[in-house]
């Protein structure tokens, strides 16, 4: 991707206050919450006061797509994306780009699928010294034990 990190991107709830879109991140499961489908690309927004109105437009039309990929409208097939001219090189450029690995490094974000993000951990946990150890975020919890939450979500919710 040649935007943000999607991985990055805090929900939008239009209507709501910041501590509504919080709220979707620090319950489990959220999926039970219901589907909060995007609408605004905030990031790209944020400096359209000190854009030309050709930019306006072509980043517009770039949060439109983005947003497109999230809904699975810009979807060509079922695991495909049409991806817009702008947003490829010509052969002429790829080529004869005698810095290609310094050009895609300032500009590309790659987000693999978790399949293949599972698939490196491993290689590189057997590449490591010394027995696995899992580390929880912040926003989890011990498991459940004897039937009986060790937090309750009263609790963790007034932290």
């Amino acid at each position: 991707m040649f935007f943000n990190d999607p991985k990055q991107c805090l929900p939008v709830i239009p209507s709501h206050r910041l501590h509504k879109s919080s709220l979707c991140l620090t319950f489990r499961p959220y999926t039970n919450n219901g589907t909060v489908r995007a609408q605004t690309n905030m990031p790209l927004q944020a400096p359209a006061d000190r854009m030309t109105a050709t930019e306006q437009t072509k980043a517009q039309g770039s949060a439109d797509w983005l947003l497109g990929v999230g809904d699975g409208s810009a979807n060509k097939t079922e695991d495909s994306i049409a991806l817009p001219r702008e947003l490829l090189l010509p052969a002429t450029t790829t080529n004869s780009s005698g810095r290609k690995v310094e050009y895609f490094r300032e500009r590309a974000k790659l987000a693999p699928k978790n399949l293949q993000v599972d698939h490196i951990n491993d290689m590189v946990l057997d590449l490591l010294p010394g027995d696995a150890q899992t580390f929880y975020s912040a926003d989890s919890s011990q498991h459940y034990r004897d039937g009986v939450a060790p937090h309750s979500t009263r609790v963790s919710t007034t932290v």
